[in-house]
């Protein structure tokens, strides 16, 4: 079928296009029933060519088994999977907002940062998503044993009603598996990705999603993401070496209430990192207690978005929002860039993030037995009104059997792998494909 705006598409109205990737495309459509029953959805279509030529359809079947098995008011919740004249999809719930990623983005072209009360209120629900799904349990009361391997920012949705959701559980680690990921092979993105995953850790548990919570706390607090570069030997030499306590000490100046969770979360061995989400949604909750400012996340969002759009147009918008008496400078700033007045950039924003010189801990001949690389088949950037963001940027990292010579055990406890340097910025913005291998400063197909 022709898939357009109007179209009908099963029991489903097509509305609009949400977002386009090499596996799938996110429509917003109506779904229609009888006694006039009728509700929005957000429908994730697998491109038919893709379904025989990759594990693309395996991904969209594990995606909604382990969403339909999970119920929790900040998680995405997925309704169906199916298929119409051979063409499969999964019927999602539809959150009216934008994801996380999109939220930075916005504020960091502005010059602004997030205000503290905000930061504290966004990852306190990811914190709750992350207690309940690593605690969840299939219908038989079985553990799911689930880890969600992807966790950044494009995967936390933010409505502009003020809720946090957690979605896109495509390679999320899960008993409801089709298949278990293969030997040597890892998913996820560079810049959130544990260091024992770098190291070659292939037994995944929930603390490698409490790392990555750990790096977006640091990154909403701040402005900055915690592993930068423009290597992959760069990213994984921070991941595996970063100290937790400077890292944590970054928050000192915007948020320091944060700065005692964070150094738990980045702990480079996972026996020494905070072993459960629970801990995390205790010690957020204190944070918060000891926090002022406006809790309003709704309205939060509602300014952000009105940063994109004209100054004389805003006036109307503005007219319908309580605006609040800021408390602090970030939300201040916010206020007073919405309403189109020139604000300075942010001091904190500018302000350089320490990097290790990780070159020199890959010797020269180890280049030729660099990693594989495979981009996971989620390639969906759903833009401002997201329902699921597949992930432009996460990629598979499959290890070959002889790793390079490279041991760390005696600095950080893990099994050493440092990858050759590579163009990071093709590795995150390539869409589908199929595998590539990463030579010395390079990209190209295997």
């Amino acid at each position: 079928m022709r898939f357009e705006e109007g179209a009908t598409f099963g029991r489903y109205r097509l509305v609009r296009l949400l977002g386009r990737g090499g596996f799938a495309e996110v429509w917003l459509a109506r779904e229609t029933g009888r006694q006039g029953f009728e509700r929005r959805v957000a429908l994730k279509v697998l491109n038919p060519h893709r379904v025989e030529s990759d594990r693309s359809l395996e991904t969209l079947v594990n995606e909604a088994r382990v969403g339909g098995a999970l119920q929790h008011p900040n998680i995405v919740q997925v309704h169906a999977i199916d298929e119409v004249d051979g063409t499969w999809y999964v019927a999602m719930e539809f959150v009216e907002g934008p994801d996380l990623g999109s939220l930075l983005r916005a504020l960091s072209k502005a010059g602004l940062r997030m205000p503290a009360s905000m930061v504290l209120t966004i990852g306190l629900q990811i914190a709750r998503a992350l207690e309940y799904a690593h605690g969840a349990a299939d219908i038989e009361g079985r553990p799911l044993d689930l880890v969600h391997r992807d966790l950044k920012p494009p995967n936390v949705l933010v409505s502009r009603t003020g809720s946090v959701k957690v979605t896109d559980f495509g390679i999320a680690k899960a008993t409801t598996n089709l298949n278990s990921t293969s030997t040597g092979t890892v998913k996820g993105t560079p810049m959130y990705m544990a260091p024992e995953l770098w190291a070659g850790e292939r037994e995944f548990h929930p603390r490698i999603d409490l790392f990555a919570l750990g790096a977006m706390l640091v990154e909403l607090a701040t402005g900055q993401r915690l592993l930068q570069g423009d290597t992959a030997a760069a990213i994984a030499g921070q991941a595996i070496f970063g100290d937790p306590d400077e890292e944590a000490a970054r928050l000192d100046a915007v948020l320091p209430q944060l700065r005692p969770i964070v150094r738990g979360l980045l702990q480079r061995k996972p026996a020494e990192r905070t072993q459960d989400a629970a801990e995390v949604v205790e010690a957020l909750q204190q944070a918060a207690r000891e926090v002022t400012g406006p809790t309003d996340l709704g309205l939060f969002v509602q300014l952000v978005e009105l940063l994109g759009v004209p100054v004389p147009e805003r006036s109307r918008k503005l007219s319908t929002l309580r605006l609040p008496i800021a408390t602090d400078e970030a939300w201040s700033r916010l206020v007073t860039a919405a309403r189109g007045e020139d604000v300075e950039p942010d001091p904190v924003l500018a302000r350089p993030v320490p990097s290790l010189r990780v070159e020199q801990l890959v010797r020269p001949d180890t280049a030729s037995s660099a990693p594989t690389v495979e981009h996971a088949p989620g390639g969906v950037d759903t833009g401002a009104d997201t329902a699921v963001d597949g992930g432009a940027d996460a990629a598979t990292l499959t290890a070959d059997r002889q790793r390079p010579a490279v041991d760390t055990r005696a600095e950080t406890g893990l099994a050493g792998l440092a990858p050759p340097p590579v163009d990071t910025a093709a590795l995150t913005q390539a869409e589908g494909g199929g595998p590539v291998r990463l030579g010395p400063g390079q990209l190209e197909p295997a």
